[in-house]
């Protein structure tokens, strides 16, 4: 079955963590995502995680504040690619059923 690219599309890279999904994202996008980066949840919670380090949050709190960060942004990410109508990729090991919300967006 060929898929139909021509409208926005939202792929959902999802696995369980070191299956491979951020090494090998870039050979399975097909060619009308060139240049559609993904969206990694857990390095974006790391990145998060390292800026709240630096300004001091207490160990106990980073994760659920860059988690948090994390779920922001991945909102304004899809909301901005819906406005603008383009392709949206999202890696992820979907292990919180609150994800599916999310792709709920691109109906």
């Amino acid at each position: 079955m060929l898929m139909d690219y021509s409208k926005p599309t939202l792929i959902v890279i999802s696995g369980p963590n070191g299956a491979g999904k951020s090494t090998y994202i870039q050979i399975m996008l097909p060619p009308a995502f060139k240049g559609i980066w993904s969206f990694d949840r857990d390095m974006t919670r790391v990145e998060y995680e390292k800026i709240l380090m630096g300004q001091g949050v207490k160990a106990s709190d980073l994760f659920r504040q860059a988690t948090a960060m994390m779920e922001q942004k991945l909102l304004l990410e899809m909301k901005k690619a819906i406005k603008l109508k383009d392709h949206f990729v999202l890696e992820t090991p979907l292990s919180h059923p609150d994800y599916w919300a999310y792709t709920d967006l691109f109906e």
